[in-house]
């Protein structure tokens, strides 16, 4: 079942107000008849059933009902993007949301090719994407996308229990790690950061502030993928490994 977002201000009682495309979507694509059940949430882990009271061109009347229980990570992954080219940043944050990632932090490396233009607010458009991703897929809560840092502030401002940082030359494959550091509570409560670097992949020196930072260097596997490909198969392999998914 499509959910929907309860927008901020828009309750009034047990009446909440759909405006805009969700109003579009429920009402044009859906065609939604009064009477219907609708699944709402908002965006801070809780859904609720809902039920349609009045469609107009001016927006959709829903009824909120009965709160269901809405489970959460057992342990919050923090993944951190180099920022990439095009729409490939674009499929890795909406990739990440539908993953259940909590928090996305873009950030700009030595080899990023993207530069951010201070006058463009991307930050924006990057939790538009992500407030998309969750709707489609049935998450309780919003990833967050905080907005873009450098890869030094990245390390010195992020806290999390456990760091990775995945690296080509790394010889230490995910699996051992996790063997080596099984996620059982109370082990990763505080969370687990993941670094994935742009097209052309973190240089030594990177590297080597990472380790110092209390980041390990690890790798996926024998093959070069792209940056993207990796950013998926790390989000993926992880959140298997904590039980997220």
């Amino acid at each position: 079942m499509t959910q929907f977002l309860i927008p901020p201000n828009s309750r009034e009682g047990d009446i909440v107000t759909l405006d805009g495309s969700d109003a579009r979507h429920l009402r044009d694509a859906l065609r939604a008849r009064v009477g219907e059940a609708v699944r709402l949430f908002d965006g801070n882990g809780t859904h609720y059933q809902g039920k349609v009271q009045s469609t107009s061109k001016n927006g959709v009347s829903v009824l909120v009902g009965l709160r269901l229980p809405a489970e959460s990570p057992r342990t919050p992954l923090l993944f951190a993007q180099s920022i990439l080219k095009g729409d490939k940043m674009d499929f890795v944050i909406q990739k990440a949301a539908e993953l259940g990632v909590s928090s996305f932090l873009p950030f700009v490396s030595s080899r990023t090719i993207v530069r951010i233009d201070p006058k463009k607010d991307k930050t924006t458009r990057w939790q538009k994407i992500a407030q998309e991703a969750s709707k489609q897929c049935g998450r309780a809560t919003h990833m967050i996308v905080d907005p873009p840092v450098t890869f030094k502030t990245l390390l010195e401002k992020t806290e999390a229990d456990v760091k990775i940082i995945f690296w080509e030359e790394s010889r230490e494959p995910l699996r051992r790690f996790f063997q080596r550091n099984p996620p059982l509570p109370p082990f990763f409560k505080g969370g687990i950061l993941v670094l994935i670097g742009p097209e052309g992949g973190f240089s030594k020196d990177e590297i080597d502030l990472a380790v110092r930072r209390r980041f390990t260097a690890l790798s996926l596997g024998s093959t070069i993928l792209k940056a993207e490909t990796a950013a998926i198969a790390a989000m993926s392999l992880i959140q298997y490994e904590l039980g997220n998914i």
